[in-house]
């Protein structure tokens, strides 16, 4: 089933007073009246489904229409940053959070001017005496973040404080991917990274495996192949951990599409090491073997279009599988999918 447009599905779920706010927040910031972004909101908010040619055929006068895709990703932004300005100040945790921004800055100004990180010690202190007040857990993690990176946190805390630190940045983690904040996930990510070490003090193996696995899971969504490569490389060197095993299998799949958007040169390498390890594990199903052979081809193929097609295959061969056998979707499955469409398969499968 085709997906409906992000853009037309974030436009449907707004609230009438949501949409009043940024048809006037459109109109402030502007230099024409009606900015081209604000028309095409308006024209979408009338439709009942998606129509790209009902849109191309109402604004085919304007110049604006031969860069729709660039105009949807400007709604778009505007749209979330009108959200964000309309819910500012309405929760306890929006106002403390609309404090933390000034945080990055002020820590950034401390590298040149040292006085300045008392202000910034300062500032966190009465974010933290508020969040406290009103139990605000996610900002009291971040918080402790924070105090990690001054050195100011009590190290008496102990083990168990620690670990509901990274229970908090995982479940914020976590909440971020989902609602498709993925920069904000990635910034969490890399204050992860920053603490990882000391994290790891707290956290039995088994966890610290399914927290590489968000990690990566994440990295490969923004295409940092690099650092997806990092987190990957960690929970295949963790194997024989009890309980983890399911991490590693799934790793073990998806190393070959990470392996192959990075040029890796040792891919068929990798393909063949996979397919006899699993089938030692007696793990190789037919999900894992249609992977297999899929990637046997790419590392094979001369041309684009020619890979294009090897993908698409594997795309349909995937839906059909999944459509005759619901009971035994994997959880490798839905990265794969998305990996595939993410190529451009969707369209010509």
């Amino acid at each position: 089933m085709a997906r409906e447009d992000k853009i037309f599905v974030l436009v449907q779920s707004l609230t009438q007073a949501e949409k009043s706010y940024f048809t006037k927040y459109s109109r402030m910031s502007a230099v024409k009246e009606k900015p081209d972004y604000l028309r095409l909101f308006e024209f979408l908010d009338t439709q009942k489904k998606y129509n790209e040619l009902a849109i191309k055929k109402y604004f085919s006068q304007e110049k604006f229409i031969h860069h729709l895709a660039r105009k949807k990703s400007q709604l778009r932004d505007k749209i979330l940053e009108s959200l964000s300005m309309f819910y500012t100040n309405r929760t306890i945790e929006a106002t403390l959070r609309q404090r933390m921004n000034v945080l990055p800055i002020l820590h950034e100004k401390t590298l040149a001017y040292a006085d300045l990180e008392r202000e910034l010690e300062q500032q966190i202190r009465s974010i933290k005496k508020v969040a406290k007040k009103h139990k605000c857990e996610a900002i009291l993690s971040e918080l402790e973040i924070w105090e990690k990176r001054l050195g100011k946190t009590d190290k008496n805390r102990g083990i168990g404080k620690l670990h509901t630190v990274v229970t908090c940045c995982f479940y914020n983690l976590n909440n971020q991917m989902n609602a498709g904040e993925f920069d904000k996930a990635a910034g969490t990510a890399e204050e992860i990274e920053q603490c990882w070490n000391t994290f790891c003090q707290s956290i039995p193996q088994k966890q610290q495996l399914a927290y590489c696995y968000d990690m990566l899971m994440l990295y490969w969504q923004v295409d940092k192949s690099d650092k997806a490569v990092v987190w990957l490389c960690r929970i295949l060197n963790c194997e024989n951990i009890k309980g983890g095993e399911h991490y590693v299998h799934d790793a073990r799949v998806l190393q070959l599409p990470i392996f192959y958007d990075y040029h890796n040169r040792q891919l068929e390498h990798r393909i063949e090491s996979t397919r006899r390890v699993l089938a030692n594990q007696n793990r190789l199903s037919e999900f894992e073997r249609m992977v297999i052979s899929c990637f046997r081809k790419l590392v094979r193929c001369t041309h684009s279009k020619e890979g294009l097609a090897v993908i698409g295959d594997l795309y349909r061969k995937q839906l059909e599988y999944q459509q005759k056998h619901p009971s035994q979707i994997q959880p490798t499955w839905a990265a794969i999918k998305l990996w595939c469409e993410r190529k451009g398969v969707a369209a010509v499968g």
